[in-house]
């Protein structure tokens, strides 16, 4: 009987041993995933915009907050140009984004550093457009909440 204990005894603190041996390999799994997705200084300067993916109502706008981490000394942001995917649906000007079509665009930032560094962020941008009346021949129409409809 007491060598199956010492047995038993063995056996649990192996168990105990490769717990702590899995535990500690999963810490450091995620510490190293979590240092990749948060970048430190020394990984560069990185462009954040205050929004990446927005949904307006045609004719509204937005203020977008443009925002550089980890600027290397000295440098400063010398030239801001934005683009878009489609500037009939929406266009971004002086960080404001304006929604002007019936569909899907994506506005992209590019920010020149003095350093000469260039840095890129893009938001996308769905535009609605509100229903103004609806006419229909079926006497039986429905209408769920929250539908879009992209314009064609």
């Amino acid at each position: 009987m007491a060598a199956r204990k010492q047995i038993w005894d063995i056996v649990n603190r192996g168990s105990v041993i490769a717990s702590a041996l899995i535990t500690a390999a999963l810490v450091l799994l995620f510490c190293f995933a979590a240092a990749e997705e948060n970048p430190s200084p020394a990984d560069g300067p990185l462009l954040q915009l205050s929004v990446t993916d927005v949904t307006l109502h045609k004719g509204k706008t937005l203020a977008v907050r443009v925002t550089v981490q980890n600027m290397p000394a000295n440098t400063k942001a010398a030239k801001y140009e934005w683009d878009s995917s489609d500037p009939e649906e929406a266009e971004c000007r002086n960080s404001t984004i304006r929604a002007s079509g019936g569909g899907e665009a994506v506005l992209g930032c590019t920010v020149t550093l003095t350093d000469g560094t260039a840095l890129r962020a893009e938001c996308r941008v769905a535009v609605v457009v509100p229903v103004s009346g609806l006419k229909s021949e079926n006497r039986n129409l429905t209408v769920m909440k929250g539908t879009f409809f992209p314009r064609k």
